[in-house]
């Protein structure tokens, strides 16, 4: 995914791929792709995911 980040750019990833590696950064969690799953899946996207105005919002996506 990185690789392809650096000489490909962003628009080759997908929402997911985007999310994981943003996840990734975070508290050590382990593998990330199921959290960003879950994430979107219950979001709708990774912009509405973005666009939750409270961190509460974003918590309660998360669980």
């Amino acid at each position: 995914m990185r690789e392809r980040l650096l000489s490909k750019g962003a628009e080759t990833l997908t929402e997911l791929e985007i999310l994981e590696m943003l996840l990734f950064d975070g508290p050590p969690r382990g593998d990330t792709k199921p959290i960003a799953k879950s994430l979107i899946r219950q979001s709708g996207s990774l912009a509405a995911l973005l666009r939750a105005r409270k961190a509460s919002d974003r918590t309660a996506l998360a669980r």
